[in-house]
């Protein structure tokens, strides 16, 4: 890949610190990479990739195929072309549902809970058998009504 990053700045005929402003890395970042220190990122190489679209994404990774275009991205942005055309403008679309296709909804059913009376526990009258009180600071009384 060195060799390849070395070939494309040639091409362009720029320097290794105009190179760098054009993909839109740091010039010593750039510097490691070409000094062998440190090996291209994938996104140093979709840098290069996307400030020079004409480069073959294969050459530049791999080494295979020519180095500028080829027949996959001519038919690539031929495609990307004919799909542009067919795509539609999204359309408003309005739905109406007859009423009596709709159930009556009730209170209960709108909210999800069901409502159930509650009953309280029911106990014989009589006479408390211990009183306590409570108090905020903790402390408590407890009163024997008998």
């Amino acid at each position: 890949m060195l060799n390849r990053i070395k070939q494309i700045i040639d091409k362009e005929k720029l320097s290794s610190t105009q190179f760098a402003t054009e993909i839109g890395v740091q010039r010593s970042a750039l510097s490691h990479v070409l000094s062998g220190r440190n090996k291209p990122s994938l996104d140093f190489m979709m840098k290069i990739k996307n400030r020079y679209p004409e480069i073959n994404l294969d050459w530049l990774l791999l080494g295979k195929g020519r180095m500028v275009g080829g027949k996959e991205t001519r038919e690539v942005r031929a495609t990307a072309v004919v799909a542009k055309d067919k795509v539609q403008e999204p359309k408003e679309v309005q739905f109406r549902i007859k009423k009596d296709e709709v159930d009556e909804i009730t209170e209960d059913q709108k909210i999800g809970i069901k409502i159930t009376e509650q009953k309280q526990k029911e106990t014989k009258a009589g006479s408390p058998k211990k009183i306590i009180l409570l108090y905020p600071d903790d402390t408590y009384e407890t009163y024997d009504p008998r």
